[in-house]
């Protein structure tokens, strides 16, 4: 019993990376790689801007600043995280500091 759990174990985990070569060289799954990025900073943008509190003038400004960081940063660098901690941390410091 414990033979057919290890064979049946060790297959879960091996039979996918024996699939991961073909799924990684595909067209599609590369094309989604490369906008991947640029739709999760849309998607926290979006999100940001629809949860913000726009009735202070401080609020605004915090949000304002922290999404020209995070666009910049992003530009410039082409790294999400760096964007996106840089971002978070300017927008806490600027509403909660």
């Amino acid at each position: 019993m414990i033979a057919v759990a290890a064979v049946v174990t060790f297959g879960l985990r091996f039979v996918p990376m024996m699939g991961m070569r073909a799924v990684a060289a595909n067209p599609y799954v590369l094309a989604i790689g490369k906008m991947l990025p640029g739709g999760i900073m849309v998607i926290l943008v979006a999100y940001s801007i629809q949860h913000g509190n726009f009735t202070e003038t401080r609020n605004t400004l915090a949000l304002a600043a922290a999404l020209v960081a995070t666009i910049g940063l992003y530009l410039w660098r082409k790294n999400v995280l760096i964007a996106l901690v840089t971002g978070v941390l300017l927008y806490g410091a600027l509403t909660f500091g």
